[in-house]
């Protein structure tokens, strides 16, 4: 809760890595044809692929790990800490902070089980 506070009272915008995605965009959202989420990047891809004449099996690669990655855990858990660190107040901040672009990318008010 520490850091969501920071980035309410003025943190947001001092490191382009705490930015809402929509501001981080070279032009309009509406001037993209499609738009690749991390959690459907595969999906994502295949489409972006094909429209622009390409093979959409290419995509596929990014199902590989990178060779630097490769051979490491990255196991971080973070799934089952969500409900420890995501409370009420946190998920409130988080959806006021990033209101836009759980707008405008077509993200549900919060994702997961903390979707309340």
């Amino acid at each position: 809760m520490k850091f969501l506070t920071f980035l309410d009272k003025g943190g947001l915008h001092r490191n382009r890595h705490f930015w809402p995605q929509t501001e981080l965009l070279y032009q309009p959202l509406d001037h993209f044809n499609h738009v690749a989420k991390l959690e459907t990047l595969l999906k994502d891809m295949r489409i972006i692929l094909a429209a622009t004449g390409q093979d959409p099996e290419h995509a596929e690669r990014l199902a590989r790990p990178h060779k630097v990655e490769a051979g490491t855990a990255k196991i971080t858990s973070a799934s089952s800490k969500l409900e420890e660190y995501y409370t009420e107040p946190a998920v409130a901040l988080v959806r006021k902070l990033y209101a836009r672009d759980f707008e405008l990318l077509g993200y549900p008010a919060f994702p997961g089980p903390l979707g309340r």
